[in-house]
């Protein structure tokens, strides 16, 4: 498991934790966030500065921290292209 996956799995333990709770304001946006985290999609820096005003507690970190530990997350990972010519069977 990679760094940025550990990471992702962390951000869906919390995200559902916050789901459960009646007290939430902003779950449909919590809803977005672990869709996109469940499907692997990366967030936006904005997103995680969002639900670091959340993590702040359970993390026991501040928000620059959280948003700094997250940051892996933003960034899009993008495939290799594979190349659409026969050379590799001649």
């Amino acid at each position: 498991m990679t760094d940025r996956e550990h990471r992702r799995l962390i951000l869906i333990k919390y995200c559902n934790k916050y789901l459960s709770q009646s007290n939430i304001i902003m779950k449909s946006f919590i809803r977005i966030c672990l869709n996109k985290l469940e499907h692997k999609q990366s967030l936006k820096k904005k997103d995680i500065n969002k639900l670091s005003q959340l993590h702040t507690y359970d993390l026991k970190m501040t928000r620059d921290e959280i948003s700094e530990y997250f940051k892996p997350l933003t960034i899009k990972l993008i495939k290799p292209e594979t190349s659409n010519d026969l050379s590799e069977f001649m």
